[in-house]
């Protein structure tokens, strides 16, 4: 008997723009189209931005690391022949600090830092002390943005774990990972060779625009413009993703141009709702199209009492409308005592509230979640780096109280350094002084 089902052939064209012809996009572990942020938080996202989706930072009171995450985020873009798109205010200043790329997509040793700086000037400057180890194989630094952590008093490599180190992903098109130097600016003509490619909207209200306007439907409208659609190229020719940053959302910027838009009694809660509906329109907008957004936010507008419209029932509410939220606390821009042992060798802690979940239950970081609870930054002059935090040794003590294995030695900082927010939907504010004195560290009173 003949059956009357029939298998539905597959199309000969594919309905979407394959990664290969994406330019300067990673296919992550996951098999994920991602772009990468030129900083170590790439290993935390699982290789990169997603292709698709919002990402938040929540900033400090006083630094401004999320500036230069979101830089080297704009800086790849420019020399990657990317397109790029930053929203928020002095935006001209903002691409005036770029940093410098120390190579040309076109070199070969691109992205690589020079082989000089970690090899001796001369070679005869050999080893005059413990000569009986100069046979051994020299210690090769851990290629630039890979992630590497300080456990047991030695530099391992940071979530060994992975598979060939393909956290980093892999790259489809023209160019390479991008190595930056911090103490350097891009050049003013290298963002001029860009043209068309940068895109930019500053929110400060002007004297002489006169028209009533809404700025997030200008952003929507001009991102909506730029930015391709997946089933834009089916072919082979490369299309250009979009890299969009919106710098300070609900800032002083951003409230001085919504009163000025919409009057100045309007309550504060009223322009949360219109960013909170922004983020969603922008995730809709974006998620099927090539491009990766960043938005930055400062958190200290949402202490309690502190501004009366801005609660953390609704920086809640613009997490959820995020699909992945990380928050940087620095040692300088926090309000609270911090030891001196927290600042020797890091500059921060790394925050992941909501890590990415692009069409799958579970996040695509492949840190352990004992690692994830525990991260810190530093800032070098070429690495923006992120690592497990732990404390130095004391060594003031006898040995016999030191004797401490290196997992006990690992602190939960995310949850004593921030209990008192209620970061975890919504809990209670906590009073850190009854919780300031964590005995770490061979019994070390540390005060946070």
């Amino acid at each position: 008997m003949k059956s009357s089902f029939r298998r539905v052939k597959a199309s000969n064209s594919s309905t979407t723009t394959p990664l290969g012809n994406i330019i300067g996009v990673k296919r992550s572990p996951a098999g994920i189209g991602v772009l990468s942020t030129g900083t170590e938080i790439d290993s935390l996202l699982g290789g990169g931005v997603p292709l698709g989706s919002v990402s938040l930072l929540l900033e400090d009171r006083l630094t401004s690391y999320t500036d230069i995450i979101c830089g080297c985020f704009i800086a790849e873009g420019v020399v990657g022949e990317s397109t790029v798109y930053v929203a928020g205010d002095d935006v001209d200043a903002f691409f005036g600090n770029l940093p410098a790329a120390l190579r040309t997509p076109n070199d070969q040793v691109f992205g690589r830092e020079e082989e000089s700086e970690h090899r001796p000037e001369s070679s005869q400057e050999e080893m005059t002390i413990a000569w009986r180890y100069a046979s051994l194989p020299r210690y090769s630094a851990p290629n630039v943005g890979q992630p590497v952590a300080q456990s047991a008093g030695k530099r391992v490599a940071f979530n060994q774990s992975s598979a060939s180190r393909s956290d980093d992903g892999e790259l489809l098109h023209s160019g390479v990972r991008v190595t930056f130097d911090f103490g350097k600016k891009m050049p003013p003509e290298t963002i001029h060779a860009a043209g068309e490619r940068v895109l930019r909207f500053d929110v400060a209200p002007r004297d002489e625009m006169k028209q009533v306007y809404d700025p997030f439907e200008k952003i929507l409208h001009d991102i909506a413009g730029v930015a391709p659609l997946t089933s834009s190229s089916t072919s082979g020719t490369p299309v250009a993703p979009l890299r969009i940053v919106i710098r300070s959302l609900l800032g002083v910027a951003w409230l001085s141009a919504l009163s000025h838009n919409f009057g100045t009694t309007t309550p504060l809660a009223r322009h949360a709702e219109r960013v909170y509906r922004f983020l969603h329109s922008l995730r809709v907008l974006v998620r099927d199209r090539h491009a990766s957004a960043i938005v930055t936010m400062p958190t200290h507008l949402f202490d309690a009492g502190s501004t009366g419209g801005l609660s953390q029932s609704l920086l809640r509410r613009l997490e959820h409308a995020a699909d992945g939220v990380i928050e940087l606390e620095s040692f300088d821009g926090t309000m609270r005592s911090v030891h001196p042992a927290f600042k020797q060798d890091y500059h921060g802690l790394v925050l992941p509230h909501k890590l990415h979940r692009p069409g799958t239950l579970t996040h695509l970081s492949r840190t352990p979640e004992l690692e994830l609870r525990n991260l810190a930054f530093r800032l070098r002059r070429k690495r923006f780096s992120v690592e497990p935090f732990h404390l130095p040794p004391d060594l003031s003590e006898p040995k016999q109280a030191t004797a401490r294995s290196s997992q006990d030695q690992i602190v939960d900082v995310r949850t004593s350094f921030n209990k008192h927010k209620g970061l975890h939907g919504g809990g209670d504010q906590t009073n850190v002084g009854s919780h300031a004195k964590k005995g770490i560290a061979s019994g070390q009173n540390v005060d946070f």
